[in-house]
């Protein structure tokens, strides 16, 4: 196993890359001067000018602020568009400027004028691969990091069905009792993580805090963010909303980590940021360890596990399904990412994604091989993914009550009521 890449060095990679992409309007000026010394046919520079100035317009848009999109129907329109060509614009202007090159020799043209359009060929083949590199770097560290929130976290979410029958209903009773108060609400990140971690449980917004203190401590010198997805909390490593940043989502049932495109949360412009820091190494939680004398000792007994379906009598009982509307099942399903490393391509898509959430559609929703033994075809989702609502006349008992609530859209399947601070 390759060794970890210190996070000194990702702060470095991300200088350099940042570096590399100021430098795309140069490149495009020293390939239009070379153009025209060569008296070159125009259509082919045409083709390149528009393809470089769609990169050049897209990391413009990229380096906004988090929430630009709202309100601005045409520009988002433009940048996801954009982002969608961004793949056959680096290609267009790479085949451009080797075009360039050959010309540049067939002509015996030698000096700064060939130098230039070299350098412009080093710069733009090297920024993919380097946005690649990076976010290999920082998904290696998001997956220790979730898997570090996964361990202290031990009991799962008490919103996650699974996780509730798995507990016996432990961890749904212990969040009712201990977290949703006025009295942790008011507490701040950093403490919420302590809490969560002292009582091994909570909802989405605090496996993000947990995260967040997590990376805060091992990633001194990277940017950290814990977005708001329409209500959903995750935790994201570098700038957000750029290819070489990871998603960190420790609450799924089966967490990863994953660039944007295959989280299934594409539209980062148009969401809310709850908090974000550039990572100083410091413990935060240690720092508000005290915060622990004012809750009780956690439950040292343990329950045994339960079906699907007591476990759906049990949160009904304690009221966390009113107060939360929903119950999720959240493991990763065969859907695959879209991505260009052949680790990430061949692993299982996002159990947020709307490729994750049909090929558990297509399996009834069946989180393992006992749960959800049966489900009514009339509660799965066609491929459309339109939204389903329960009605309680159709679908019969808390099998049927938990196959209308997991047969949501992905933006309906996303916890609304509890992120705090979001906006």
């Amino acid at each position: 196993m390759d060794p970890m890449v210190e996070p000194s060095k990702m702060k470095k990679m991300q200088e350099l890359l940042d570096s590399s992409r100021r430098e795309l309007p140069r490149i495009r000026q020293d390939a239009e001067k070379a153009h025209r010394s060569l008296r070159l046919p125009k259509d082919r520079y045409v083709d390149f000018s528009s393809a470089i100035d769609g990169i050049i317009k897209l990391n413009a848009y990229r380096g906004m602020p988090i929430g630009w999109a709202r309100g601005k129907t045409d520009d988002n329109i433009e940048f996801k568009e954009l982002r969608q060509k961004e793949v056959e614009n680096y290609g267009i202007a790479t085949t451009y400027l080797e075009h360039l090159r050959n010309a540049a020799h067939r002509q015996g043209m030698t000096g700064s004028s060939l130098l230039a359009v070299e350098s412009g060929m080093k710069i733009l083949a090297s920024i993919r691969s380097q946005e690649d590199n990076l976010y290999r770097a920082r998904r290696d560290w998001g997956r220790q990091i979730v898997a570090a929130t996964k361990s202290a976290l031990d009991l799962g979410a008490a919103n996650q069905i699974e996780d509730v029958a798995r507990t016996g209903g432990l961890n749904a009773e212990i969040y009712l009792t201990h977290m949703a108060k006025r009295e942790f609400r008011s507490l701040n990140m950093a403490q919420k993580a302590v809490i969560a971690a002292h009582f091994g449980t909570g909802l989405c917004d605090e496996y993000a805090y947990y995260t967040m203190t997590e990376a805060n401590k091992k990633l001194p010198g990277t940017q950290i963010t814990i977005m708001s997805y329409g209500g959903h909390a995750g935790v994201i490593i570098g700038p957000p909303n750029h290819p070489e940043s990871a998603h960190l989502d420790a609450w799924t049932t089966s967490a990863t980590v994953s660039r944007s495109e295959n989280y299934g949360i594409k539209e980062i412009q148009e969401k809310s940021i709850i908090y974000q820091v550039v990572g100083d190494g410091k413990d935060l939680r240690k720092e508000v360890a005290s915060t622990l004398a004012s809750f009780p000792k956690r439950p040292a007994h343990k329950r045994p596990a339960v079906s699907i379906e007591k476990a759906m009598e049990i949160v009904r009982k304690k009221g966390l399904e009113s107060s939360y509307n929903v119950l999720y099942i959240t493991r990763a399903a065969e859907g695959h990412n879209s991505d260009s490393d052949p680790e990430d391509r061949s692993s299982r898509g996002h159990t947020l994604s709307t490729e994750a959430l049909n090929a558990t559609a297509a399996n009834n929703f069946q989180a393992d091989s006992t749960a959800l033994a049966s489900v009514a075809a009339r509660d799965a989702p066609g491929t459309e993914r339109t939204p389903h609502t329960r009605r309680s006349s159709q679908s019969s008992g808390a099998l049927g009550r938990l196959a209308g609530a997991v047969s949501r859209s992905v933006a309906d399947r996303i916890p609304r009521p509890r992120t705090q601070g979001a906006r």
